[in-house]
């Protein structure tokens, strides 16, 4: 069995969801040809997009440069997604988050205590694993 059947029947099982996320490019706005208004006036805007296997939709949360960019932000930004999700699914009884490994996104306590803490908010959940991608700039260039 191929790794493509393996996906293939996962995404059939609507009680198993597989929710890839990455934080995507900062963006900056306004947009402006002009330097002095520009730089004076630039704000960046941080995008964390998901996407879910049961439903086959985007999820995404954004927040500004006045926060900074930390864990407890995206950590914050990716439970707040699978509050969704799991609002919009509740037949969901596993969940797989799938994203490449970048360390401020998901390899650190914040982003565990964040899973763990969903985990027993929603006791019709029974497990999570987190997948994580270790090469994605290489399979990407294929």
């Amino acid at each position: 069995m191929s790794s493509n059947d393996v996906l293939a029947k996962k995404s059939e099982d609507k009680s198993h969801g597989i929710v890839c996320f990455h934080l995507q490019n900062v963006i900056c706005l306004p947009r402006a040809n002009i330097k002095s208004f520009f730089f004076r006036r630039k704000q960046s805007i941080y995008d964390l997009t998901a996407h879910c296997s049961v439903d086959n939709r985007a999820y995404c949360t954004a927040w500004n440069e006045t926060r900074k960019l930390c864990g407890n932000d995206i950590a914050s930004g990716f439970i707040a997604i699978l509050e969704k999700v799991i609002a919009q699914n509740c037949g969901v009884l596993k969940m797989t988050p799938w994203s490449d490994a970048g360390v401020p996104q998901n390899m650190n306590s914040v982003m565990s205590f964040a899973i763990i803490t969903f985990l027993n908010s929603h006791p019709s959940i029974q497990q999570i694993v987190q997948k994580l991608v270790l090469q994605a700039t290489a399979q990407c260039k294929k």
